[in-house]
């Protein structure tokens, strides 16, 4: 039996943890990663969608950081921008889609902390992994994912109706 100021251990992250604290997720990779001793595993539990949108990231100073999407997930997003940031710095993310050149996407607006930039050329990659949404976020993120999912789907539908469909599976409708 735990007693109130008891602390146990936090599996994924070997922290101690007060009794009744939220404890961060595992993923199953990282999980696996830890017990086989792998390096280099992927540790992302989130698909990744490869974009280029037009982000923005608004320092906690007010500066305004633009840049172009490379990938977006569920859990942050990979941009690349003319400039550096420093890792560990919260912002928030104002990601826009453009649709072709006179229309766009209301901008959808997260709050994130930069995890890692790196030199590209003359550029820098920033990946950054967003802080925890509001509902309103989360659901509009996820808005935002769906679109993007869309073409996949539609390519996938698309080569299935062009071969034919699997005439050896007999459940096929």
């Amino acid at each position: 039996m735990l007693l109130d100021g008891d602390r146990t251990e936090n599996k994924c992250s070997g922290q101690a943890r007060r009794p009744g604290a939220a404890i961060a997720p595992c993923s199953r990779t990282s999980a696996a990663a830890h017990i086989l001793g792998a390096v280099g595993v992927d540790q992302r539990i989130f698909p990744r969608y490869a974009v280029e949108a037009h982000v923005e990231l608004v320092a906690s100073s007010g500066d305004v950081i633009s840049g172009v999407s490379r990938n977006l997930s569920r859990g942050g997003l990979c941009l690349e921008s003319g400039e550096e940031v420093p890792a560990g710095e919260e912002v928030d993310v104002r990601i826009t889609l453009v649709f072709d050149v006179d229309r766009t996407s209301e901008p959808l607006r997260l709050p994130a902390r930069v995890v890692w930039c790196t030199p590209l050329g003359d550029a820098h990659q920033i990946g950054t992994q967003f802080r925890p949404l509001t509902f309103e976020q989360s659901t509009y993120l996820d808005m935002f994912l769906r679109y993007l999912e869309e073409p996949a789907r539609i390519a996938a539908r698309e080569a299935e109706e062009k071969d034919g469909g699997d005439e050896d599976d007999p459940f096929a409708a």
